[in-house]
């Protein structure tokens, strides 16, 4: 199946399947009532922490996405990650997200919740791509392995 981005401020279309709001603050001026039905992974957003840095920083895309997919290896976030990865395999599911924009416009800097949906995409093909007998969650979270060598290696040099 696949994995969609809305806006929280567009409407509930049949379609969506299984909504979930992937952010770390709740959007500003959108009544709870409006994203329904919803449910809200606030564990697959990036941390605050981690955008203050980001920011303070001056990151770069690149950067950001390296360690937005280090931080989904933590438990709690990887187990949730697999949960929707499976759902999003066998039925799809909608990413919403607080920029105004439409799915066809969005940009990563419009929404961390593109970088989301990049890490599904890419769980996804994997799982497709490879042999059976693995779940698709469990192959999905093998895509970062190579990522935290990369991740050590910033944090041995200074987080630079």
């Amino acid at each position: 199946m696949s994995v969609t981005l809305k806006s929280a401020w567009l409407p509930y279309d049949k379609k969506d399947g299984a909504r979930y709001l992937a952010e770390t603050l709740w959007p500003e001026g959108v009544d709870t009532h409006g994203l329904l039905p919803y449910q809200w992974a606030q564990e697959l957003a990036p941390s605050y922490e981690m955008k203050e840095t980001a920011e303070w920083k001056h990151w770069s895309a690149e950067k950001f996405r390296d360690e937005y997919r280090r931080e989904l290896q933590e438990p709690e976030r990887r187990m949730c990650f697999n949960a929707l990865l499976k759902e999003a395999a066998e039925k799809g599911i909608t990413l919403l997200h607080h920029s105004r924009k439409r799915p066809l416009e969005i940009l990563p800097e419009d929404t961390t919740v593109f970088y989301l949906k990049e890490f599904f995409d890419e769980a996804l093909q994997k799982s497709a791509s490879s042999a059976p007998g693995q779940s698709p969650a469990a192959k999905g979270m093998q895509a970062g392995s190579g990522d935290e060598k990369a991740s050590q290696r910033w944090a041995n040099e200074g987080g630079q």
